[in-house]
């Protein structure tokens, strides 16, 4: 998956989250927060994941970033 295929992947996950639960702006943030671990640690278990794997690099998540302020 690209950078800006998992930022649009994250920001559309994060847009459910918020369009379902817009009274309450402490639980969108921790929902949104929990989501992103979520993300991260679906990510570091995946099985036999070899260290160059795009997605383990600090380099890829800094472009996903980078991706998210585009949007």
């Amino acid at each position: 998956m690209t950078p800006k295929e998992k930022a649009e992947q994250l920001f559309n996950k994060m847009d459910m989250i918020i369009h379902t639960d817009q009274d309450n702006w402490k639980s969108q943030c921790i929902k949104c927060a929990m989501a992103a671990v979520d993300e991260v640690i679906s990510i570091l278990s995946m099985p036999n994941m070899p260290k160059y794997y795009p997605i383990a690099t600090d380099e890829y998540w800094q472009e996903v970033k980078e991706e998210l302020e585009k949007l």
